[in-house]
């Protein structure tokens, strides 16, 4: 699946709309630095590229509000930090089961499994049951060792800026 980076209001990488209209794809994984670093979500960008595109978008929502104003901007799932506590985790997923979280070996990721959260992004092996892991990084990208269920669908991103979450 190919990633788009936005920063500043803008799609990074030297890249534009059109750009990604003339690639044929049909879905973009969509890293929001703005929403990331400060807080405040593309949410008229993301309502431009859904038009054209199924939209995951990774922009760890703070509270309810901004989780639901991602999906009525266009988003079809939208990524949750791994930083949340157990009593969010559970109002997220009372509006949507179309949640992805940032995967650790924290308490945040077995109560998102554990409430029914079941799609992850990581660069490791994920030791939960899952049903969708969006993946990224040399090591995941080459790890043929990966145990993956008939169930379990990897999904590969392509230029995930891994550099900015190391």
């Amino acid at each position: 699946m190919e990633c788009i980076t936005i920063q500043q209001g803008e799609i990074r990488d030297n890249r534009t709309l059109d750009d990604l209209l003339k690639s044929g794809i049909e879905e973009l994984f969509v890293v929001d630095l703005d929403s990331l670093r400060r807080g405040t979500p593309n949410l008229k960008l993301y309502a431009s590229l859904s038009k054209y595109f199924e939209l995951v978008v990774m922009n760890y929502p703070y509270r309810v509000p901004d989780l639901i104003d991602s999906f009525v901007s266009g988003a079809s799932r939208v990524v949750l930090s791994n930083d949340v506590s157990d009593r969010l985790i559970r109002e997220y997923l009372s509006v949507s089961d179309q949640l992805v979280m940032k995967y650790s070996n924290g308490s945040a990721c077995r109560a998102f499994s554990l409430l029914g959260g079941n799609m992850f992004l990581s660069n490791i092996e994920v030791n939960l049951v899952y049903s969708t892991l969006y993946a990224y990084g040399i090591r995941i990208q080459t790890n043929t060792a990966i145990t993956r269920k008939d169930s379990q669908k990897i999904i590969l991103l392509d230029h995930f800026p891994a550099d900015e979450f190391q």
